[in-house]
């Protein structure tokens, strides 16, 4: 099961070469294999998201000591063993699992027969999602800090979008992300991420009560900005109550989540756009404009709210042109 196939960076038999290579991390300080080292094999492969680095790792077996200080790796094993040790602590995941290490030294033992990601999140994007709003801030050194053992609200999310976004990039015949959707996506695994470490830190002070007015602004900002990475912390601060304030708005006064009532904005200028689709428009370049990141749920719940596939519209807008 190849991961990134058409983005191998390193291929190798030789342990010398293995330890000497930076493409993942610099200063390795120790790299080892486990058993024969006839039967050695190391692979990897990279894809970028914006500034988010994406790395498929394959490997015989073999143990790492590095030092890690300007961001964060997620590791999340498709086949086999992942263990990590930084200090005193050690996290361990199996195949369907995810850990992040603390930052700083670590040694990384790695079983027979892996194949897995370690996806790199630097510490500027981490800081940049932090100066949107205070609720964010607020887990920063959390983040940063790393450890997250893969238990928790959250992680089955980040996961799954993940494993989407690899699929994504692996696709035949998929072209290079534009800027902006790789931004998008980036945004988007980095706010997943930031909700793995949330739903950990301490309860925070109740926030100020939320009602209708506070719910229409939002809607305001949320059909004035479809192409934008709007989250829902980041929306609340722009309106000046808390992330849970909102939410509980929205609640009783749509019956929705935010994030439900963000997708079904964007499902709606979607729908009205392919409508009046020009000739050149493809669903993919109106489906990014209207902020959609995850194409594949995009046609399934276009399907489901007007009964018939995006591309379909499309044609017979372009059709009647």
């Amino acid at each position: 099961m190849p991961i990134l196939a058409r983005h191998v960076v390193l291929e190798t038999r030789s342990v010398a070469v293995a330890r000497g290579d930076a493409s993942m991390f610099r200063g390795i300080s120790d790299f080892t294999a486990a058993g024969n080292l006839a039967d050695f094999r190391l692979r990897i492969a990279a894809a970028t998201c914006d500034d988010v680095r994406i790395n498929a790792v394959a490997s015989s077996g073999h143990a790492i000591s590095l030092v890690e200080d300007d961001g964060i790796t997620l590791l999340m094993p498709y086949r086999g063993r992942i263990a990590a040790q930084t200090g005193a602590t050690t996290m361990q995941a199996r195949s369907g699992g995810l850990i992040v290490p603390h930052r700083g030294a670590r040694r990384t033992v790695v079983g027979p027969h892996y194949l897995g990601l370690a996806v790199q999140v630097t510490a500027e994007r981490l800081h940049r999602r932090a100066r949107q709003n205070p609720d964010d801030a607020r887990v920063l050194a959390r983040v940063l800090d790393g450890g997250l053992d893969g238990a928790g609200p959250g992680v089955g999310a980040l996961m799954r979008y993940l494993r989407y976004l690899v699929a994504e990039i692996d696709a035949a015949g998929a072209r290079a992300p534009t800027p902006r959707a790789a931004r998008s996506a980036a945004d988007m695994l980095t706010g997943l991420l930031v909700d793995c470490f949330d739903a950990l830190a301490p309860t925070p002070p109740r926030p100020a009560a939320a009602g209708r007015r506070h719910v229409e602004r939002a809607e305001d900002a949320i059909r004035a900005r479809l192409a934008e990475d709007l989250s829902v912390p980041a929306l609340a601060a722009e309106l000046g109550i808390g992330t849970r304030a909102l939410q509980l708005a929205f609640q009783a006064h749509r019956g929705l989540a935010p994030r439900e009532v963000i997708a079904a904005v964007r499902l709606d200028a979607a729908h009205a756009r392919l409508r009046a689709g020009a000739p050149s428009e493809t669903v993919t370049s109106i489906a990014l404009d209207c902020g959609v990141t995850h194409l594949g749920r995009f046609a399934a719940r276009y399907r489901e709210r007007f009964g018939e596939a995006p591309s379909l519209t499309l044609v017979r807008a372009q059709r009647r042109a």
